[in-house]
């Protein structure tokens, strides 16, 4: 399960029942209950329906404007396995393009579900810098403790593989 969409759905049952008397809605009596007393069907479809705001929001950032993509299912005759591009989305809206380097032109995307069989985004996590000693992100916050700093350039910086994760991606 994922446990981050049930606290969003959580969250999201608490405070809506919580603001829904203040603008003057009133919900159903059987669904102005705790959390914890909520229908465990209710519960299901709320964390479910989470899930999947969550899946769309992070395809529309794979595609946002200005994003890296690289193709990972060939489209014939235009892209092939492998091939990079940049999407653009025009301004006021329109029809999204990701125009192929060195390919056969611009893919044209209809839908993003379309983009995301063909196309992932361009990951440069690994070329990231971080601070050797407290391992944060270059250019952020130093955990306490760490007498370092990468603005003054004093302290030595490595890449993500050779420490590991930042602390805000580890687990505890």
């Amino acid at each position: 399960m994922n446990h981050r969409a049930e606290k969003i759905a959580e969250l999201f049952h608490t405070y809506y029942e919580d603001l829904a008397p203040r603008i003057g809605y009133a919900t159903r009596k059987a669904s102005a209950v705790p959390w914890k007393d909520v229908p465990k069907r209710n519960k299901e479809l709320m964390i479910a329906t989470v899930e999947a705001v969550l899946n769309h929001l992070a395809r529309e950032a794979d595609f946002e404007d200005g994003a890296e993509v690289e193709c990972v299912i060939p489209i014939p005759d235009l892209a092939k396995k492998g091939e990079r591009g940049e999407v653009h989305q025009p301004r006021g809206g329109g029809q999204m393009t990701i125009v192929l380097r060195g390919g056969e032109g611009e893919w044209y995307v209809h839908d993003l579900s379309e983009a995301a069989l063909h196309f992932k985004r361009v990951s440069h996590e690994r070329e990231r810098r971080y601070c050797a000693i407290c391992r944060e992100p270059e250019g952020s916050p130093h955990e306490p403790g760490c007498s370092r700093s990468l603005a003054t350039g004093s302290s030595p910086t490595v890449t993500a593989e050779d420490v590991g994760p930042p602390a805000w991606q580890r687990s505890e």
